[in-house]
């Protein structure tokens, strides 16, 4: 048995929230653990950790980091305490809000904890940049602290695509991973073995990297170490393999060529199509038939529409070099009588703000001038 932790910073939008509270591919959603908020409401706690985020330029304040233990054997709270203290120590989170949620899909059992980036005692919000060396230490603590045998491959065992795809044609691969270990463990020659394997539809095959190849059922080539639990090495394979002729083995295409003459053609989707239950719905209203041929538009006409003309700017007539702006005129001050004192005045600023001027020269202001 072993342990997997994952992490990495996240959002705290509705999405996120329906998915760790409300995840409708799980069987069971528990909340185990609530630690440093005013509130026993994890929705609202979540909440509160996107709103200490306002007015900073952290967009992901939540840490989520996934516990995934092997289904061997089932977790105490005291031990699920203990994990959770540990990860939280050594990625510095020491004093953080989190919550600790347990999910429950198809049987395995495995926790999220997700931590507020910000400390209650104020600053910035806390770097959760390099964390995978931290993973993998966390997890060498767990497995000698629980006594848990060490994780021999390095993260996950197979990839999403794989699982998909063995999905695509009613298989699942982990089970069929235990069916192959337990054939290995029980069969007492290879030729019990190849005739155990052709029974489940896999074909064994010699590879070139590794000795012996598989062809699973879906047509898919795995190393036939990495479809046995612990993953036995080259000399190991070898001598429980010994009485098989490699030379009379399939090679890895023809191994393929075989598999694929026995699978069914799955129906492929049309374009523009919804599968639902094994059904297709087609986004296209049914009053409209489907387009045959991509749309190409008239060579006469344009491709952006037809041209419009529009009346152009008159253009600017060149200036004359003798041509000067005029310049600005000035009220006859002199013809007024006006003291020198006044008429400079008046040639500077009062001009400009006439209220102003007349209320010092008041003798000077014109019949009828409002001050």
């Amino acid at each position: 048995m072993a342990v997997l932790i994952k992490g990495k910073s996240i959002t705290c939008s509705q999405r996120s929230r329906d998915h760790y509270l409300r995840g409708k591919e799980n069987d069971l959603v528990a909340v185990r653990e609530i630690l440093g908020f005013a509130t026993l409401n994890p929705d609202e706690a979540l909440q509160m950790i996107e709103l200490s985020a306002k007015g900073t330029r952290c967009e992901k304040p939540v840490y989520s980091a996934k516990v995934n233990p092997e289904p061997d054997r089932l977790w105490t709270e005291e031990e699920v305490r203990r994990a959770v203290e540990l990860l939280e120590e050594n990625l510095g989170l020491k004093g953080h809000p989190r919550v600790v949620i347990e999910h429950n899909k198809h049987g395995r059992v495995h926790y999220h904890v997700l931590w507020s980036r910000f400390h209650p005692g104020g600053g910035p919000a806390k770097n959760m940049g390099n964390d995978y060396a931290l993973h993998q230490n966390t997890q060498s603590q767990i497995e000698k602290e629980f006594k848990l045998r060490p994780m021999r491959t390095k993260g996950r065992d197979f990839q999403q695509s794989e699982i998909e795809w063995a999905k695509r044609y009613g298989f699942d691969i982990f089970n069929l991973r235990k069916e192959i270990t337990k054939d290995f463990n029980k069969t007492k020659s290879g030729q019990d073995f190849m005739a155990a394997l052709k029974a489940k539809g896999c074909v064994l095959c010699r590879g070139d990297k590794s000795q012996f190849v598989l062809i699973l059922p879906w047509g898919q080539h795995k190393a036939l170490s990495s479809m046995i639990h612990g993953r036995p090495i080259k000399a190991v394979l070898r001598r429980a393999l010994s009485d098989i002729d490699i030379t009379k083995l399939p090679t890895v295409s023809e191994g393929k060529a075989q598999i694929r003459a026995t699978l069914p053609k799955i129906k492929k989707a049309p374009r523009g199509a919804t599968r639902i239950a094994s059904t297709y719905i087609r986004s296209r209203p049914a009053h409209i038939a489907p387009r045959t041929k991509p749309y190409r538009p008239q060579t006469s006409m344009p491709i952006h529409g037809p041209v419009i003309k529009v009346a152009s700017k008159p253009t600017k007539t060149s200036k004359p070099e003798s041509w000067r702006p005029p310049e600005p005129t000035r009220p006859d001050t002199k013809k007024k009588g006006w003291p020198e004192a006044a008429i400079i005045a008046w040639e500077i600023w009062g001009h400009k703000n006439p209220p102003l001027f007349f209320s010092i020269w008041t003798e000077l202001a014109p019949v009828g001038f409002e001050l």
